[in-house]
């Protein structure tokens, strides 16, 4: 039998999150769902995250900024960016 893995959703629009809730509902992934970069680090730190999707443009916490942070205290975590406007070179950084 396989583990289950864990999805982190991370965006201040909280319909997107409704949406992405709906979306993955019977995926059988354990959802998380957070609408600041600051709740997604709680998040991570209270628990065995997989895979972390992120919005790009939030307030006082960027996406940058929140996967920045990700990729230095969780680096077996993958990191995948869920925006519509997200600038070249934060993508390769």
């Amino acid at each position: 039998m396989s583990e289950v893995k864990n999805i982190l959703f991370v965006d201040d629009e909280r319909s997107v999150l409704r949406a992405l809730r709906r979306t993955f509902m019977n995926s059988g992934y354990q959802l998380y769902f957070a609408d600041s970069g600051e709740l997604g680090l709680k998040i991570l730190a209270a628990g065995r995250i997989d895979l972390v999707l992120s919005d790009m443009r939030m307030p006082e916490m960027d996406g940058y900024e929140f996967l920045r942070r990700v990729r230095e205290l969780y680096p077996r975590v993958i990191r995948l960016i869920l925006s519509g406007f997200v600038e070249e070179n934060y993508v390769y950084t």
